[in-house]
């Protein structure tokens, strides 16, 4: 029977910061993106006319995250929870997503959510 560790040895840990006033938020993501096939992810963003069908794309890289709720319970990475997010913060993590495919292609390795 496999493992769930096994099942997430195509994951990425990456971590993305964000400004709010005077400070500054972490969020640790975990994604898949080698459960994708280039065409297949370019041919879903051809066809993605709305920002729904972004957020479905995205919640599907996204495979975990630490982010709460307000008494401090795990979201899920779902359409709906990242339609509750401000746009430039959506924006922002597929910026992330989008560095960290351009520095694979490249042979760059980042640096690891966590210091790994």
């Amino acid at each position: 029977m496999p493992k769930l560790s096994e099942l997430r040895r195509g994951t990425t840990k990456l971590t993305a910061f964000f400004r709010l006033g005077d400070h500054e938020v972490e969020l640790n993501l975990e994604v898949a993106l080698d459960r994708f096939v280039e065409s297949e992810l370019n041919e879903r963003f051809a066809r993605a006319k709305t920002n729904e069908e972004l957020r479905e794309i995205l919640a599907d890289i996204i495979v975990g995250w630490d982010l709460t709720d307000d008494d401090g319970e795990p979201l899920p990475v779902t359409p709906e929870t990242l339609a509750e997010l401000p746009l430039p913060i959506v924006r922002d993590l597929w910026v992330l997503i989008g560095e960290h495919l351009t520095s694979e292609r490249l042979g760059e390795r980042r640096r690891p959510a966590g210091g790994s």
